[in-house]
């Protein structure tokens, strides 16, 4: 996390949030309630717009939760065709 010296570290934690746009497999797959293997297989085939592999890590746009909570099913099935 990016040190701010004249903030606190709850301010720092909450600029730090504020500025990510990713969240990793897991955090995803935490709050889609569908485990992490089912995520990366959902980024590999591609049925996440947006989400990528950086080195061992998959990053998953942070506007996708919002697609998740309007959604009746997640991922859309026009993604699964």
């Amino acid at each position: 996390m990016p040190q701010f010296p004249c903030l606190t570290s709850f301010s720092q934690s909450a600029i730090y949030n504020a500025m990510r746009t990713f969240l990793s497999a897991t955090e995803f797959s935490r709050i889609v309630q569908r485990d992490k293997k089912t995520v990366i297989r959902w980024v590999q085939q591609g049925y996440i717009p947006g989400a990528k592999r950086v080195g061992h890590v998959y990053q998953i746009p942070l506007h996708e939760v919002e697609v998740f909570q309007h959604s009746t099913d997640y991922p859309p099935r026009k993604w699964q065709q």
